[in-house]
């Protein structure tokens, strides 16, 4: 499940619910309803909002279950294992302390998911496809990968590496906190990227 190329399928599953609500509100032409009740302002905020929490609940909830189905029939953790008995999360490694330490990789996970989600709904202002939208977080999160690596960034800067817990702090509330802070600064500032998009492509076409 934390491992490539699955672990890169959750941009896609957050993306689904509301990233493409903007395409199909411009080739319906409902939006206009909406504009006229409330304005460019209130229409662009909280679609953006809708979809940062839409894709944050489908990723939340979505990894829950599956981790909780697996647990039916397998141990949420087996004493000796050396795959994730590393890092900052070597205290939660132990039967009584394993679910927080699901906790704390799905909710930055789900954070990370609600900013694609809300980065394919800025994207959409600018290619109303809706095969676009859906593919663009994926595409995104290799080319910041990539950039990252091609331009010598930390590895505790790099965003796949924050969606999983290990940015940077050497203690984990410091990682949470570093890692909400970045989701949310960058859901915010493509909320208000949207907003401009939806604000220019309503008044120019």
């Amino acid at each position: 499940y934390w491992f490539q190329p699955f672990y890169i399928l959750y941009t896609l599953f957050a993306v689904i619910p509301g990233a493409t609500s903007f395409c199909s509100d411009w080739n319906m032409r409902c939006y206009r309803f909406s504009l006229l009740r409330g304005g460019k302002r209130i229409y662009a905020f909280s679609k953006a909002f809708a979809c940062f929490l839409s894709g944050f609940s489908v990723i939340f909830i979505g990894s829950w279950l599956f981790v909780l189905a697996l647990n039916v029939r397998f141990p949420a953790f087996i004493e000796g294992t050396s795959l994730v008995q590393s890092g900052i999360f070597q205290d939660l490694m132990g039967e009584g302390k394993i679910y927080l330490y699901f906790l704390i990789r799905i909710f930055l996970q789900a954070l990370a998911g609600g900013f694609f989600a809300v980065f394919a709904l800025w994207l959409s202002t600018k290619i109303v496809n809706y095969f676009v939208v859906l593919a663009s977080p994926i595409i995104l999160y290799y080319l910041l990968d990539n950039f990252s690596v091609g331009f010598l960034i930390p590895p505790q800067l790099m965003l796949s590496k924050i969606s999983k817990g290990l940015g940077l702090g050497s203690q984990i509330w410091e990682a949470v906190s570093f890692g909400c802070g970045y989701f949310l600064i960058l859901t915010a500032i493509f909320s208000l990227a949207f907003y401009w998009g939806v604000k220019g492509r309503v008044e120019n076409g």
